[in-house]
This record gives structure tokens, C-alpha cells and sequence, in this order.
């Protein structure tokens, strides 16, 4: 290749950020958003930010977001906050949603999520305990019963890994 001539190697995109506490958020190092507009695919990404690289099964997601409706209504509503998530983070971002026919999971390879780096080995004792005053997921609060009650589950689970480490 000529000195002259443009690079054919992709450039690499900067890291990308979850944010679960203070109000969820999602962008790059740019300050680009990447957050969804509807609530339930907030959700979609927040349970599976968290289960990550676990895969969770899609009926799993259904019956914790659309426990109220017929089977077919939620997996078409799956189905379509699958399409909006994929849509939102665009081929900068779109890897990291690995979908297949049962299930869904999370690559999070270059992705920096704040309810993983509080409980990473680097740091402070008391940085978990300390984003919780911000609140966790607050604005998912609502979508479904079941889901809410998964969020009181992983709530109870982080304070518990926050409490430990402090």
C-alpha cells in the first residue's frame, strides 16, 4: 500500500458506557446516545446488561416485561424491542446484542458498565453502596409486575455485593 493512500482498516469506535444508576443512559466516548426510547427495551438492555455474557431466553424476557399478555402478543413485542434496540445502537454498536432463536445475551467486550466497574478489584470499598443513592433503574420502575420484581431482586443482589465488599 501506498503512503498516500487512504487506510482500508476499520477504525476501532471508542469504548462504549451503560449507565444503570442515575438514570439509565448508554454512549460512547464521544457523548453519542445510544438509550432507547421505549421504557421496555430500556429493560430488555438492562437485564441483559446485567446477566452478561449469559444468555437469557427469550420467554424468560417475555414473561418478566409482558406477563399480562398472550403469548404471541409478547413475543411480537420482544420481537420488536429486539428491532428498536438493534436500530438504536447502529452498526457502531449493533454487535454487542447477540441474538439467536431461543435467546438473547450481551457482548460487552469494550463496554464499560458502572454497576461492573464499583464492584471491579480496582475499586473503592464503597463505590457501589455510593451509586445507589443516585437510585438504580428508577425510571423502569412500573413496566410489569414481574418485572418489578426482578428489580427488586438484582437491587437486593448489588447491595448485597456492595455490603460485602465494603
Amino acid at each position: 500500500m501506498r503512503r498516500d493512500e487512504p487506510s482500508r482498516e476499520p477504525v476501532p469506535e471508542p469504548g462504549l458506557m451503560i449507565r444503570l444508576f442515575g438514570g439509565m443512559a448508554i454512549q460512547d466516548a464521544r457523548g453519542v446516545d445510544y438509550l432507547p426510547r421505549s421504557r421496555k427495551t430500556r429493560a430488555v438492555l438492562a437485564m441483559l446488561t446485567l446477566t452478561a455474557p449469559r444468555p437469557t431466553q427469550r420467554t424468560q424476557l417475555t414473561g418478566l416485561l409482558w406477563s399480562q399478555r398472550e403469548t404471541e402478543q409478547a413475543r411480537a413485542s420482544l420481537r420488536q424491542a429486539v428491532h428498536e434496540l438493534q436500530s438504536t445502537l447502529g452498526s457502531p454498536w449493533n454487535r454487542i446484542l447477540v441474538a439467536e432463536r431461543h435467546c438473547l445475551s450481551m457482548d460487552l467486550h469494550g463496554v464499560s458498565v458502572d454497576a461492573f466497574t464499583a464492584t471491579g478489584a480496582t475499586a473503592a470499598k464503597t463505590e457501589l453502596l455510593t451509586l445507589f443513592q443516585d437510585g438504580f433503574l428508577e425510571d423502569l420502575r412500573g413496566l410489569d409486575p414481574s418485572f418489578d420484581s426482578w428489580l427488586t431482586k438484582q437491587r437486593r443482589r448489588l447491595v448485597t455485593v456492595a455490603r460485602m465488599s465494603g
